[in-house]
Formats: C-alpha cells, sequence, structure tokens
C-alpha cells in the first residue's frame, strides 16, 4: 500500500466513511477510490488530489496529511531519504538535511538542534537567542 493509500484508508476510518460514500461525496468512482488505497493504482491528478483534500475535511491539518502523504509517495529519485515532508500547524515544508560529511551528534543532541532548526523557522525570539548564542562562540555571526 503506498503513503497516499494509507493515509486516505485513515482519514475514512477517521470520519466513519465507506468507500461508496466518500464516492458519492467527491464525484470520484469507488473503483478508483478503492485502487487508491489498496496500492493498484499510485497516480493521483492535482484535480482529483484538490477534490480529496477539500472533501476529506474541512481541518487544514487533515488536508495536509493526505498531501505530505501524497508528496512522500512521488519522492523517488536517489536522494530522497535526506528529504523529510513536516507539517506545523498549517504549514507543509519540504526540508533538505544537512551535509553528509558533517560529524555524527549524540541522537539527544541531535534531536535538540533538529527541534531549534524546526522552530527557529517560525520563531523570531528563539532565532535571536540562537545568534545571541552563536555569537558567543564565533563572534563574526550575525542575524540575517
Amino acid at each position: 500500500m503506498s503513503n497516499f493509500g494509507a493515509k486516505l484508508a485513515e482519514l475514512l476510518e477517521r470520519h466513519k466513511w465507506s468507500q461508496a460514500e466518500f464516492s458519492r461525496l467527491t464525484g470520484l468512482t469507488e473503483g478508483m477510490i478503492s485502487k487508491w488505497i489498496n496500492g493498484q493504482q499510485t497516480f493521483v491528478s492535482e484535480s482529483d488530489l484538490r477534490n480529496l483534500c477539500s472533501h476529506i475535511s474541512s481541518q487544514p491539518k487533515e488536508q495536509a496529511e493526505l498531501l505530505r502523504a501524497h508528496l512522500q509517495d512521488e519522492l523517488g529519485a536517489p536522494g530522497t531519504e535526506l528529504i523529510t515532508i513536516s507539517i506545523k500547524g498549517q504549514i507543509s515544508y519540504l526540508k533538505e538535511s544537512g551535509s553528509a560529511y558533517r560529524a555524527a551528534l549524540p541522537p539527544k543532541l541531535q534531536r535538540a538542534f533538529d527541534i531549534l532548526e524546526r522552530e527557529a523557522a517560525s520563531d523570531p525570539d528563539l532565532r535571536a537567542v540562537i545568534f545571541g548564542l552563536t555569537n558567543l562562540v564565533a563572534p563574526e555571526t550575525r542575524e540575517e
């Protein structure tokens, strides 16, 4: 089963919809919905994806979950293991991991840096604190 099919099945179950009910709601055939869920069909057109997302929920987070699953299936080229797709609130973004040649950090420290990196993207106060700490170690660092 594809990521998209698994997420679609999960969302249908969460909302207690059968494939037939969801088919009537979206105007898509029950057969197509079944093929996506079973992984027999992996292509989803942009118009079908918009239709599915708009009918699966009025909640942007649930819509983003379905979109993320679709994007995860689309990533098939070498190097995709370096890309993560995250949902925070209503924002979905692609993030490329750092250099493969960087020294490995202890797991707890790496997790702390990952959290700071993710949160600093949307928190100017956290960015200011990080730049302040960085200036203690490397005074030439300036906030951008």
